[in-house]
């Protein structure tokens, strides 16, 4: 079982890094997107993985909150300039990121218990 996860993130990783080196040649601006990406996703399946297999009650939404902070930042680092209206996606990103920091808190106050 644990096997198949590390191959999964492994092949995940490869992926990633084909395809970083096949557009680095014609689209360098897309390899850094793609780089950043794969390592996002890996940070996701991870989160999700070890919440899932441990049966975690406190980290089982932090795989949620790490894919909401980066759906409503990137549209703001690609469009902002042509949409300035579209960094108003920044306040959902943050609050987020407070419920990022609220899991960490409650998981910790049940370890002080």
């Amino acid at each position: 079982m644990i096997m198949e996860e590390i191959i999964k993130i492994i092949g995940i990783g490869l992926t990633g890094l084909i395809i970083v080196v096949i557009l680095k040649q014609y689209k360098p601006e897309f390899a850094l997107y793609i780089s950043l990406l794969t390592g996002i996703l890996i940070i996701i399946v991870l989160f999700y993985k070890c919440a899932k297999n441990n049966n975690d009650q406190y980290f089982r939404w932090m795989w949620l909150t790490i894919v909401l902070s980066f759906a409503f930042y990137i549209p703001v680092v690609l469009w902002a300039d042509v949409v300035p209206m579209i960094g108003m996606l920044m306040i959902p990103k943050t609050c987020a990121y407070v419920w990022t920091v609220l899991i960490g808190y409650n998981a910790m106050n049940k370890c002080a218990d």
